[in-house]
């Protein structure tokens, strides 16, 4: 079944919100939410796939604003740190976290990118 284009459009419009209100949420979360994993790297993953996934969803959109969305992704991510360190519970300041949150967002917006490619073909 084909989606047309303005469908497919609301479609990650609504996917895009969900996940920034979804990052938003998982962030300001106390620590004691999640479940304590010994692999310290897990959280890292974590991060990239959830900063992956709003990106790619933003990108999919409106991918003529590429750049501004990799910009304000990543100083997103930065400015969370922030929120965590003064304003969230048991939540702390980290910049690997920053790292694996742009290494999220260039990973969303280069699959988004692929994506949107080989469709064309």
């Amino acid at each position: 079944m084909k989606i047309l284009p303005r469908a497919q459009s609301f479609i990650y419009f609504i996917l895009a919100a969900v996940s920034i209100i979804t990052v938003t949420i998982l962030l300001v979360l106390p620590a004691e939410t999640f479940p304590k994993v010994d692999i310290i790297s897990i959280d890292k993953v974590v991060h990239i796939i959830i900063f992956g996934a709003m990106l790619f969803n933003f990108y999919m959109w409106k991918p003529e604003y590429k750049m501004q969305m990799l910009i304000v992704g990543v100083a997103y991510g930065v400015a969370m740190e922030f929120v965590q360190k003064y304003w969230c519970i048991n939540r702390s300041f980290s910049v690997a976290d920053m790292v694996a949150d742009a290494i999220g967002c260039l990973a969303g917006l280069g699959l988004a990118y692929l994506k949107l490619k080989y469709e064309k073909k």
